[in-house]
């Protein structure tokens, strides 16, 4: 199979890059590994690993560059979002060009790209994959981002879920959100959950690793991740306070300041430690470490940063959203507590920090629960069976007579 993966683009691969464009890339490297030709359309960055049978297409430019230096505010998120689509959108129609459209199926990530492929050319079966909650599943920050926020999704991503041959969610509540709110066919949508790099993400770690944070004394709770209001990071400072345990907060982001701030009046700088952004290949030791991975999240989907430390061998504790719950059973791989509820946040945490059989329990079925269901093996057969289906509905029918 010949399939086009038009990556959402909105930052290169490197320290920054997010979710959508990390999933892009295991999605074509898994198709690539199962015997089947992809086309990535992407902003390469340093992208590094891209095996046989993945041809990548950079979307970059001189002023993309520009805007593409980090973290900002949410009108430079609305900026970095829509030149990145654009050029992707622009790029995917060259790929397509160039290749005399001999592609089976076009799987896009960006709202806006995604549409455009899909009013400009239906020759081909378009997949778009939702990759956020929808905006009314959680808290983004003050009313005109959540305003500006909602008019987006009704006007794109809804649209798209009506144009494209299928949609995927990372959760079921997505997919009947799709089909209840916005009347979408159930027989065009499919929830695939995320995958884990399992090599890169190991309770053992990787032969010959070289340490690189010694400083760090094995024990801390962690917070991975964005940081912004949405996440809650707030509200784990709060929980903090106790509590007897140290912090380890791994990321970068527009809240950073003032969580900083918060921490030192609450009385926490000398045990909450902030190391900014941390590159993807030193992770793996970061959550090794930790006593558990800590996720508070207002809004989130399927959240990478869960099912890497889950891979790692590391419990989490994790706000019971989304497609969170299909992925955490709460006391059997992690802890899983209402979103904004301190108190129940600063138990969880509590309990796994005292209790070391806890931790252990919690650990070995993490493990076991990503090893089994929650591969990008799995998450490329899974987009397959999509594909065939699509594939299949195109084929005349036996009998009929034109």
């Amino acid at each position: 199979m010949r399939v086009l993966v038009v990556g959402r683009s909105v930052l290169p691969f490197g320290p920054h890059v997010g979710g959508a464009e990390l999933a892009g890339y295991y999605l074509a490297r898994s198709l690539a590994e199962l015997g089947h030709t992809v086309h990535f359309v992407t902003d390469v960055g340093d992208l590094q690993g891209v095996p046989p049978g993945v041809v990548v297409h950079d979307v970059s430019t001189w002023y993309k560059k520009a805007i593409s230096g980090g973290y900002g505010s949410f009108t430079v998120w609305l900026v970095q979002h829509l030149v990145s689509n654009l050029l992707a959108a622009r790029m995917a129609r060259a790929v397509l060009q160039a290749e005399d459209y001999s592609f089976d199926v076009i799987h896009g990530y960006g709202n806006l790209a995604t549409l455009l492929l899909c009013i400009s050319d239906r020759r081909i079966p378009i997949v778009y994959a939702e990759r956020d909650p929808g905006p009314w599943e959680g808290q983004y920050g003050r009313w005109p981002e959540s305003w500006v926020r909602r008019w987006v999704f009704r006007a794109l991503d809804v649209e798209v879920f009506r144009r494209a041959d299928h949609t995927t969610f990372l959760g079921e509540v997505g997919e009947s959100e799709a089909i209840v709110r916005w009347g979408v066919p159930r027989d065009k949508v499919t929830t695939i959950p995320n995958g884990a790099d399992l090599d890169l993400f190991h309770p053992d770690g990787a032969p010959g690793h070289e340490e690189r944070w010694p400083q760090l004394e094995p024990g801390y709770c962690l917070f991975v991740g964005k940081l912004t209001s949405r996440k809650g990071v707030d509200q784990l400072l709060e929980a903090l306070v106790e509590l007897d345990i140290p912090c380890v907060i791994a990321g970068d982001g527009p809240s950073r300041r003032d969580l900083e701030t918060l921490a030192s009046q609450l009385g926490l700088s000398g045990r909450v430690r902030f190391l900014g952004s941390v590159p993807r290949t030193q992770l793996p030791e970061v959550y090794r470490k930790a006593a558990m991975l800590v996720l508070p999240s207002h809004a989130d989907t399927m959240p990478f940063v869960l099912l890497e430390a889950m891979a790692s061998g590391t419990p989490p504790v994790a706000t019971a959203i989304y497609g969170i719950p299909r992925l955490v059973k709460d006391g059997r791989d992690g802890l899983l507590v209402a979103p904004g509820d301190i108190d129940g946040l600063r138990r969880a945490i509590g309990d796994l920090a005292s209790d070391s059989q806890l931790r252990e329990k919690l650990a070995r079925n993490a493990r076991a629960t990503v090893e089994r269901e929650f591969t990008w093996k799995a998450h490329a057969q899974a987009a397959l069976r999509v594909y065939e289906g699509l594939l299949e509905s195109r084929r005349p029918r036996a009998g009929i007579q034109d």
